[in-house]
């Protein structure tokens, strides 16, 4: 019995550790995300800058030299007025990768306010101006289309978080493992060394394996990792089949319905064609 709550502290502080690598792994990323945005906001703001340099030059030429040196700045005030706009338009494209739709849908928001001051032609100004409205919508329905998924998710996780802990806190949780009829079972006692490891330990150990692949599952729904999001549940999945006591048709019927959500892919911004 000792060497029963000795393994069992072992294992949960195993997990927890395992939850803090998790959650520092998430913390580095979201951190990793916020400095490329930042970088990506001061190129743009670099560019602005230069941009705004070039259209005081081109207006504040001296009359003798105005035409020839007109000439020579304009060409440079357009080439730099599209890259402007494209690079603000790869920084919407980035953070819809990294699912900050809401940022995305803020910053095309802005270019799309900014795209009348900028010395480009007729044709294109209202060829990006008809684009970006047709993002903004796409943005807009992917959006309202993820935010429904995650609340399905969250409820759908929760639930199946629940479900495993009435599991953990019930009075039988010991492993059983499938006994054979014959009777010289009794006289001899063979165990494979490659037997699953479920066979070793008793059903709490194997609930708490199910909820950190649920929750790995979980984070890679929140992040659109469709291969990642699906490899967590057969994990999570197999666990279950090789702990029979842990059948329970209410927690099948859940994983089930998590197999089902769908992760769409991301919007490919139309307007960032016409550029490219």
């Amino acid at each position: 019995m000792k060497k029963r709550f000795i393994v069992v502290g072992l294992i949960v502080f195993i997990w927890l550790l395992k939850m803090n690598y998790d959650q520092i792994q998430s913390d580095t990323q979201l951190q990793s995300l916020q400095t490329q945005l930042t970088q990506l906001e001061q190129n743009n703001a670099n560019l602005n800058d230069q941009l705004v340099a070039l259209q005081r030059q081109s207006t504040a030429v001296p009359e003798q030299n105005s035409s020839t040196t007109a000439a020579n700045v304009q060409p440079q005030v357009v080439q730099h007025s599209v890259l402007l706009v494209k690079q603000q338009l790869q920084l919407v494209q980035f953070a819809l990768q990294q699912q900050q739709e809401i940022y995305a849908f803020e910053q095309l928001t802005q270019l799309q306010k900014q795209v009348p001051n900028y010395d480009i032609a007729p044709a294109l100004q209202q060829s990006l101006e008809q684009g970006i409205s047709k993002d903004l919508a796409l943005i807009q329905q992917y959006h309202d289309l993820r935010q429904a998924q995650r609340d399905q998710a969250n409820l759908l996780f929760k639930t199946l978080d629940q479900q495993l802990n009435r599991l953990s806190q019930s009075p039988d949780r010991s492993y059983q493992k499938t006994t054979n009829a014959h009777f010289w079972n009794n006289w001899f006692k063979v165990e494979s060394v490659a037997q699953p490891k479920t066979e070793l330990m008793n059903q709490h150990l194997v609930i708490k394996e199910i909820q950190i692949r649920l929750l790995l599952a979980k984070q890679a729904f929140d992040a659109g990792l469709t291969d990642e999001y699906q490899q967590s549940l057969k994990q999570a999945s197999a666990l279950f089949s090789q702990a029979p006591a842990l059948q329970q048709p209410s927690v099948r019927a859940s994983l089930d319905k998590a197999k089902q959500l769908p992760i769409p892919p991301i919007p490919t911004l139309s307007t960032l064609a016409l550029l490219n």
